[in-house]
């Protein structure tokens, strides 16, 4: 009878006969000699047992904590699934991730190296393996793996991707919204914030693999439409405006900066974040109606901005050539401007913006009781009911798996 002994890379055959027969002679021999038989008799016994707990053919689990690493992204469709998405106009399209960058995590929070996420490959079922496959990219099993996905333009060359930065640096790292042109563009990080741990193993022990689900490190504000009450019979959408809302966000889906406030100034600066127009209203049976922009196809559209997390920004709609009618009394206010100001969202459970969220006001009711001659007045501050959707993140070359 015969038994196979697999020791890492040998296979060692023994004959259970022969080493009967080898324990009986070596019995005789002196004892310096007695303890060598039974050093070897050990060793081979051990090896037996290692190995045979996997099964005869099975590999032995290699205990080195040095692996390649391969990245795999979780949630990203390949699908367009969100209608509305571009400022002013309707696309098929939602978030693209278009570039990104992985961060290989210590223990200790310093990044030891990074690389340039290749999408395709995380989008697929086999991964992107982080270097070339030599030892030289091999890492430890306890590092972890932290993603930027669509970099602002000129971040890739910065001091935060070219020097070893902490994780610390970059969660904290500030962007501004300097533009509310690049939806499609938004800055995609961890889900949870937090760098994502080895999640398998290959059964050879020398490849592990890491999955990350990303999600938008900043919140969007959307209003699709304006109605006036019944006594309302003119007006007309001057502008649309953020108010109370900080300039840049973070990495890690918070916000930097000084708050912009517009006070009770009825003069917007040229910078103000919004949207300048002429938007008039047309009557419908429940009352006047003012639509967003709509593209040159004239599909349904939205005012929307981009907004950073943990937040709650004010909304500013200025609005002309109204006309009301109250208690058989026309009013005229042709040539006057008037304001309306949103500060509250019903329906949340957190009044603070979360990242990756998309809050959208389809209508936005009032009467001429909630006009005021400046932004921001005290006792006419309106309360809105939104509905919060999920962003969505595609990519044009993702595979479902």
């Amino acid at each position: 009878m015969r038994a196979g002994l697999t020791t890492h890379c040998q296979s060692v055959v023994v004959d259970q006969a022969e080493t009967i027969d080898i324990t009986s002679k070596m019995n005789k021999i002196n004892p310096p000699m007695m303890q060598f038989r039974n050093n070897i008799l050990s060793f081979i016994l051990l090896s037996f047992v290692s190995c045979a707990i996997g099964g005869n053919d099975t590999k032995v689990v290699i205990t080195d904590k040095s692996v390649d690493l391969i990245v795999r992204l979780d949630g990203v469709g390949s699908t367009r699934t969100r209608a509305v998405e571009s400022q002013g106009s309707t696309s098929a399209n939602t978030i693209v991730l278009e570039n990104g960058h992985i961060f290989v995590v210590a223990p200790d929070d310093t990044i030891i190296r990074h690389y340039p996420l290749n999408v395709k490959e995380a989008c697929s079922a086999g991964g992107q393996l982080l270097g070339d496959g030599t030892d030289a990219h091999r890492v430890s099993t306890d590092v972890r793996i932290f993603i930027l996905g669509n970099l602002p333009a000129g971040m890739v060359g910065s001091d935060l991707i070219d020097t070893d930065p902490s994780l610390g640096d970059i969660i904290k790292y500030p962007a501004s919204i300097s533009t509310q042109s690049d939806y499609k563009k938004a800055v995609l990080s961890n889900s949870n914030g937090l760098p994502a741990a080895i999640s398998a193993r290959d059964i050879d022990g020398t490849t592990a693999s890491v999955t990350v689900s990303l999600k938008p490190v900043i919140s969007r504000l959307e209003l699709v439409s304006l109605q006036g009450s019944t006594e309302m019979t003119s007006f007309t959408v001057t502008g649309v405006f953020l108010d109370s809302y900080y300039p840049s966000f973070t990495f890690g889906a918070g916000y930097s900066g000084d708050r912009v406030d517009q006070g009770r100034n009825p003069i917007l600066p040229a910078t103000t974040t919004g949207d300048r127009g002429t938007w008039p209203a047309e009557r419908r049976a429940s009352g006047l109606y003012a639509a967003s922009p709509s593209d040159p196809t004239g599909t349904k559209s939205v005012w929307a901005y981009n907004v950073a997390a943990g937040s709650t920004p004010r909304l500013l709609v200025r609005l002309s050539d109204i006309k009301y009618e109250f208690v058989g009394t026309a009013h005229d206010l042709t040539g006057q401007t008037r304001f309306l100001t949103v500060v509250n969202y019903t329906g949340l459970s957190n009044p603070a913006f979360e990242r990756g969220r998309i809050y959208r006001i389809e209508a936005l009711d009032f009467d001429w009781r909630k006009l005021s001659e400046t932004p921001n007045p005290p006792g006419y501050n309106l309360s809105v009911s939104v509905e919060v959707e999920e962003w969505e993140v595609v990519s044009t070359d993702a595979e479902i798996f």
